[in-house]
């Protein structure tokens, strides 16, 4: 493997790395050596994962060589100096985190590639992890208490199975072991997979988890093996790192769920009762203490919940905004203070202990799902440690933090139908962080070496460092190791119809937008090959324009609709709201991708959805990628409106900070947060080096200066803005042309919307206004006809098209004088495949006239594929042949000679020719298909047709 020294670091590195790499992995190598923090941007598609492995375990390496070379020198020491040193030159521990387990996987995956085998371990849930029968159908709390209350038993025969396993394979924590890979050997009779990992991690030199384990508190206190002070931390994937922070420190709680803990309270208090009937004197004196004590407890809960119903709420709507320190006053009405939170905490586990063992008593542990409780006692827990200070310079944590109560009338409605109840609100007690840094700033005061954050779309740089409240000695924003041929950004204003593309509020549910935009769509669906992502800002402005497409466009039907257009080149598929559902649609779309009887698949999906976070649509899975607005967050969201409050609070209490960066205002943030949106979606298009496609904007907002600089750094310099729909479609044309796509429009027109002067872009694109072609007849909320949109070539239309194309001689490269008659004359002869003793007239004359006719030894022969018969019977073959070098570009026309030869030597079956034609033509349309019969042997003419017809 090729070797980069770096400083005083070896790092190997798999193959030869670009300049950007090596870039990448010294400003890793510099904040490990010293000590400090990064915050590092390269784009997806750039090996960022392997770089930052590479780099960390190459300097991981390096420092355990230079202390076995101190514990060498160290030889003549005293004992007891000796292991004061050792001591100090404790192995350190990368702890690598990522958003989600998928994207663990992949690190994973990256690692084997390298030739770094450190001891590794990767941690999970009990929900991922789990293969006892009935522990692993529970869930959240119930199933880590079953869990526990087993295996202290010694009951679970996979746990009891862990010690024997990992005495056996003392190399596994070498072997580099996602979660797939422990579940197996669970189910093999290996162990729990679950203390598998934390056995692994005992001892592990890189640890692999999800970053929530990270800057949740609660989670991070139970990996109890780690010494934070021995530790780096790095965050990948880390665009979402700011919500995540902020939400774990938040919490939510609804008057359902304070209704639900005093309910299991009231359960509590009947078992303790029931149980205590039965028992002795001593006992019976304990059980009535502690009943009395939960209803203490009860009536605490009670009060609350009086005390946050007890607002006066405005008619909007809205709900009520407090400052952070709102929140004691709030507890001290319910008699939950600062002195008592101990007190009360531990009230609420003895309930919840109590129920445990009611359940137990029953049998009925494992059907329960969750307690609402433990909720309750994570929110005090989040009020307890905001009272605290992240350093004595520092305000009380509180200050980052709003109360925010909402009325609640939509969620009594939806609780009286579900329930009955009748309540006039019910209120929700919110107590939001708005300062992600609270949380960062926790994981630096543990004392760790080392903090990257990395991700592909973090800028700007200056304004995520704000949020996060780290000194970042090392930064960088990396460009692509892709060559500029290798993607295409266009930024298209308009529709095929000249309609203002902007999916504001004020447009977005205009009839003529989303008619335009489907029709821009169904446009760009015909020109990209293969895998297509559309994006929209939000599920409900994807619901209604799909809603809107789906509808005929005409009140008889006979037009179709705009979405039978997209869908005759891409298979659709639909980004599901419900997380369970969102696997099933990516292999819904794979599936369609790789089904040959298919041109290629569509995927529309929501910024910020899975789909634009995390999938990775390499290759022909994303030759192309289409963001039809911006995703402003809801201004009337109240966590948004807070946000920007706190944000211009900040600013005006100090217009600069104290490290002399410029805050954040509210209007930043707000158009920031849609921009990485916006970054991460086009992120789909390039995975890797090789890869190439194209990004369409599909909003005219997105030609705005401040747009534009918001794109990542490494896109800009590839946009172009358009001023017609028809330059735009024809320079994609030319750029797929380029990257040798099968995809041809040579000849697809525009809307008459766009510019006459645009008929012509450099890629030999024909702007053909063609009345009944294509979309040409969309019927508007006016019922009347609309200018034509740049789609393909309806059979309807095709004789004006020839007509057009015989008139346009000179005009295009693609047209020739004659060949609008050909093409009609053509198309009138395939309507009867009997081509003998038809009456070929002058036409056939004029096309046959250069040519010898044929030996008549010849004539079997032709048949077979082994000689070109030129006679009467012959012509219409040579028609359609001289139709085939006017469509087709010379790449493709040879393409489709080679077919043509295989199927006539009997090397590609009927239906593999077929296919091929039909990947391979400009025009997919039945009668154009049907015009290439004359090729096909008789034997074979019944399956020709019927595959014509299936993939029409």
């Amino acid at each position: 493997m090729p070797e980069y020294t770096i400083g005083s670091v070896r790092v190997d590195f798999p193959f030869e790395a670009y300049d950007c790499q090596v870039e990448y992995m010294r400003k890793v190598v510099k904040a490990l050596e010293g000590k400090s923090n990064a915050l590092l941007e390269s784009p997806t598609g750039t090996g960022k994962t392997l770089c930052l492995l590479c780099a960390t375990l190459g300097w991981l390496e390096s420092k355990k060589a230079k202390e076995a070379e101190l514990d060498k020198a160290d030889e003549g020491t005293s004992e007891e100096a000796r292991l004061f040193l050792q001591g100090r030159r404790e192995s350190r521990t990368i702890v690598y985190s990522s958003r989600t387990h998928s994207q663990l996987a992949k690190v994973i995956k990256e690692l084997k590639a390298t030739s770094y085998r450190p001891r590794t371990c990767i941690l999970g849930s009990r929900q991922q992890m789990c293969i006892h029968p009935t522990i692993s159908k529970m869930q959240g709390n119930p199933q880590n208490q079953a869990c526990r209350s087993l295996v202290a038993k010694q009951g679970c025969k996979a746990h009891n199975m862990v010690t024997e396993w990992m005495a056996a394979n003392k190399q596994a924590a070498t072997q580099l072991l996602d979660i797939e890979d422990l579940v197996k050997i669970g189910h093999n009779g290996g162990g729990c997979p679950f203390y598998i990992s934390r056995e692994l991690q005992t001892d592990a030199e890189l640890v692999i988890l999800p970053y929530n384990y990270l800057v949740d508190p609660k989670i991070r206190k139970s990996m109890t093996n780690l010494d934070w002070a021995r530790c780096v931390l790095i965050f990948d994937e880390a665009h979402n790192l700011e919500r995540v922070c902020t939400d774990a420190a938040s919490f939510d709680l609804t008057s359902v769920r304070l209704s639900q803990c005093m309910a299991e309270v009231q359960s509590a208090i009947e078992y303790k009762l029931q149980s205590g009937a039965n028992s002795s004197e001593a006992i019976h004196q304990d059980v009535e203490t502690e009943i009395e004590s939960f209803r203490v407890t009860k009536t605490i809960l009670s009060n609350l919940e009086k005390a946050i119903a007890g607002h006066a709420f405005p008619a909007s709507g809205e709900g009520v905004t407090f400052p952070g320190d709102y929140i004691f006053q709030l507890l001290a009405k319910a008699e939950i203070t600062a002195e008592n939170y101990e007190l009360f905490l531990e009230q609420l586990l003895v309930v919840t202990q109590a129920l445990e063992e009611r359940d137990e008593d029953k049998g009925t542990g494992s059907r329960r799902s969750t307690y609402s409780i433990p909720s309750l006692s994570d929110a005090i827990k989040i009020v307890q440690r905001s009272m605290g200070k992240l350093s004595e310079d520092d305000p009380p944590m509180f200050e980052g933090y709003r109360v925010h109560i909402s009325d609640g009338r939509k969620e009594s409605a939806k609780f009286k139908s579900a329930a009955g109840t009748n309540f006039k609100r019910m209120p929700t007690l919110s107590y939001w962080c708005f300062l992600p840094g609270i949380a960062m700033r926790e994981l630096q005061n543990l004392g760790v070496e080392s903090i990257i954050v990395t991700s592909g779309t973090l800028a700007p740089l200056a304004s995520f460092s704000h949020e996060l409240q780290l000194p970042f000695k090392e930064s960088i924003e990396n460009p692509h190791v892709i060559d500029p041929s290798q993607v295409w950004l266009g930024i298209v204003p308009v529709g095929p119809s000249n309609v203002r593309l902007n999916s504001s509020y004020k447009t977005r549910d205009l009839r003529d937008y989303k008619n335009d935009l489907g029709n821009a769509i169904a446009n760009f669906s015909r020109v990209i090959p293969d895998g297509l992502l559309v994006f929209f800002p939000s599920f409900v402005v994807m619901n209604k324009c799909v809603e809107a497409w789906q509808s005929p466009l005409s009140s008889g039907g006979a037009a179709g609709s705009i979405w039978d257009h997209i869908t005759r080149y891409k298979q659709p598929i639909i980004e599901p709201r419900e997380s369970k559902l969102f696997a099933h649609a990516a292999e819904d779309f794979k599936a369609k991708l790789d089904d040959p009887s298919y041109s290629g698949a569509i995927f529309f999906g929501v910024c910020r959805g899975k789909a634009s976070e995390g999938l990775d649509f390499s290759d022909k899975a994303g030759r192309g990628v289409i963001v039809t607005g911006i995703p402003f967050a809801m201004k009337t969201d109240p966590q948004v409106r807070i946000k920007k409050d706190v944000l211009d609070e900040d600013c005006r209490k100090n217009s600069r900070s104290t490290e002399g960066r410029t805050k954040l205002t509210g209007d930043q943030w707000y158009r920031q947060q849609a921009s990485r949106a916006v970054n991460q979606a086009l992120g789909r298009v390039i995975r890797h080096r090789h890869d190439y496609g194209a990004i369409i904007l599909l909003d005219e907002r997105f030609g705005n200066a401040s747009a534009m600089a918001d794109l990542s750094k490494w896109l800009r310099p590839h946009a172009r803005n358009f001023q017609t729909f028809g330059s735009a479609a024809g320079a994609l044309t030319h750029f797929f042309r380029k990257r040798r796509s099968v995809i041809q429009v040579s000849a697809e027109g525009v809307g008459g919307g766009a510019r006459a002067g645009a008929a012509k872009e450099e890629g030999g694109f024909a702007a053909l206004n063609v009345p009944g072609v294509g979309l040409g007849n969309v019927v508007g909320s006016d019922d009347a006809p609309r200018r034509p949109a740049a789609v393909g070539i309806d059979v309807r239309g095709l004789s004006a098209f020839a007509s057009k194309l015989a008139g346009s001689a000179g005009k295009s490269e693609k047209s020739r004088p004659g060949f609008g008659q050909q093409l009609s004359d053509m198309l009138a002869m395939t309507k009867k495949r009997k081509l003998e003793g038809r009456s070929l007239a002058g036409t056939s004359s004029r096309v046959a006239s250069n040519k010898a006719p044929p030996p008549q030894n010849q004539a079997k022969e032709a048949l077979k594929g082994k000689a070109k018969v030129t006679s009467k019977a012959n012509v219409p073959a040579m028609k359609v042949m001289h139709l085939a070098k006017n469509l087709y570009s010379k790449e493709d026309y040879k393409k489709f000679i080679l077919t043509l030869k295989s199927y006539k030597e009997k090397r590609i079956t009927i239906q593999e020719f077929t296919r091929t034609l039909k990947e391979s033509m400009s025009y997919d349309q039945t009668d154009l298909l049907r015009a290439l019969e004359h090729f096909v042997v008789t034997t074979d003419v019944a399956e020709y047709r019927k595959l014509i017809v299936e993939q029409k």
